[in-house]
């Protein structure tokens, strides 16, 4: 953890660097964040009390508060009770991010042809990523998110996207790794189908299957060509299957469908 010198005003919070038309505790809490990554400071680390910051910018105390306040609904601060209480950075959540960005998106028109356009650059490049970091473990849980599953058609979808998940979360690019979280997200939890045929479905599944063993011996064989060549034409497998069925997005993304676990 830093330590932090009370006696020296660690925010030089000028007239010159702060818009004058934004809030004072919104400008507050853009230095703070400001500050928090030029020292470096991790999650865990104990952010000035609020005295501190009040005399450093020239404000109340209700103001920091506030800022704190502002920082805490961002799930960049979580405030702490008791003698050694006060503001903590903390790191946010990937569930907060996703449920911040659903509620944009929520207003523009979703569809599932948007969901497949970014699908269709975003997972070859998380597939290629991956090749850097793969080992006999990650082979080992894609090969179970592989097997041929019967049933349910929706339960289904929901378990071949685990393998895509599984990517995800081994890439080591944060930023494609989000990306290919959400869009999985998405698919498992907004996604409905209106003419669930057996015969369509099984044929999906066999087309899913088929590609997700190619991509295991593309990663074994760590090949990044075939591997974003083999993803590629899954992803657009996947968004021909998903139109020939008649997918479509749920009425709204803001709240999370009962039973599905984001």
């Amino acid at each position: 953890m830093k330590s932090l010198n009370p006696d020296t005003p660690v925010f030089q919070p000028g007239a010159n660097n702060l818009p004058k038309l934004r809030k004072k505790s919104d400008q507050i809490a853009e230095e703070i964040k400001r500050w928090t990554v030029v020292q470096g400071l991790v999650a865990g680390d104990r952010l000035p009390k609020e005295q501190d910051l009040s005399g450093w910018f020239g404000c109340g105390k209700g103001t920091v508060r506030e800022a704190l306040k502002s920082l805490e609904i961002q799930g960049l601060v979580s405030m702490r009770t008791g003698p050694k209480g006060g503001p903590v950075l903390q790191e946010p959540s990937y569930t907060r991010a996703a449920e911040q960005l659903r509620s944009y998106l929520n207003f523009k028109r979703l569809d599932i042809g948007n969901i497949y356009d970014m699908r269709v650059i975003i997972e070859p490049e998380v597939a290629v990523a991956v090749v850097d970091v793969v080992n006999d473990e990650l082979l080992d849980v894609l090969a179970g998110a592989c097997q041929h599953s019967e049933g349910n058609s929706e339960k289904v979808r929901h378990r071949e996207i685990d393998f895509h998940i599984t990517l995800a979360r081994a890439c080591p690019n944060p930023l494609l790794s989000f990306q290919s979280l959400f869009i999985s997200d998405l698919l498992t939890g907004f996604v409905r189908f209106d003419n669930p045929s057996n015969e369509g479905f099984c044929q999906f599944t066999e087309d899913n299957c088929a590609h997700h063993e190619r991509l295991i011996t593309a990663f074994t064989e760590r090949n990044r060509a075939e591997v974003r060549r083999v993803m590629h034409d899954h992803m657009e497998s996947a968004r021909m299957h998903t139109m020939n069925l008649y997918g479509k997005m749920a009425d709204s993304i803001l709240l999370t469908p009962e039973g599905v676990e984001l």
